[in-house]
């Protein structure tokens, strides 16, 4: 059976403008997908079932770059430097496959500063982190 849970994360550092929009451009290429990285941090560091999930989907490092392919792209105000994305995250783990099916993301990311948050869906199968 598998199980919902939420993670919220913060962006630290990231792609540039161009970069995102290569992103949505390129993201189902066949020959050469391009997937800009991210690097996240835990938004909330002392809920113990956030810092599980965290520990699952970050393989036990602190900070973590997330690679994602992007599925939709929306300016977020009249400035050109913010975003809403959408997407589900690259994973490239093969024993961790076991516990899901795909990461959604959802999320707020400014070009200008390189900063944002995400909200991630993690589908998690029974044995896996609650």
């Amino acid at each position: 059976m598998l199980y919902k849970k939420n993670l919220k994360l913060s962006v630290t550092e990231g792609p540039s403008k161009m970069d995102l929009i290569t992103a949505l451009a390129y993201a189902f290429h066949e020959r050469s997908p391009f997937y800009p990285s991210f690097k996240v941090s835990l938004a909330n560091a002392r809920d113990a079932k956030q810092q599980e999930l965290y520990a699952f989907l970050s393989h036990d490092r602190k900070d973590s770059w997330l690679t994602l392919r992007i599925q939709g792209l929306e300016h977020e105000d009249g400035s050109g430097d913010s975003f809403i994305i959408q997407g589900i995250i690259m994973e490239q783990s093969a024993h961790r496959r076991r516990c899901y099916t795909t990461h959604k993301v959802n999320g707020y990311y400014s070009t200008k500063t390189r900063k944002g948050h995400f909200d991630v869906e993690i589908f998690l199968a029974d044995g896996c982190p609650s």
